[in-house]
C-alpha cells in the first residue's frame, strides 16, 4: 500500500482569478512524488507548473478539500 501524505497546492498567479486561488489538499504518494497531473480531494485537476506546493495554508483553504481529506488515524 501506498504512503499517501496531504500536500498543499495553490494556484499561480495569473493562471485563475484571485478568488479561485484557494488552498487545495492533494494526496501524494511520497514514495513516488508530486505527479504530473494531480487531482485534489475537491475533484479540481492541476497541471504541473500551474500551481506551487505550500508548507502551510495561505490565503482561503478550499473548504471542500477540507471536508473530503481522510481524519487522521483513518488511513488514506
Amino acid at each position: 500500500m501506498a504512503d499517501l501524505v496531504s500536500v498543499i497546492v495553490r494556484f499561480l498567479p495569473g493562471v485563475v482569478g484571485e478568488t479561485r486561488r484557494t488552498s487545495h489538499l492533494v494526496p501524494v504518494d511520497i514514495d513516488a512524488g508530486i505527479p504530473e497531473t494531480v487531482l485534489t480531494y475537491c475533484g479540481v485537476e492541476i497541471v504541473r507548473g500551474t500551481a506551487e506546493v505550500l508548507e502551510a495554508y495561505a490565503g482561503m483553504p478550499c473548504e471542500l478539500c477540507l471536508l473530503r481529506q481522510p481524519r487522521s488515524g483513518a488511513g488514506m
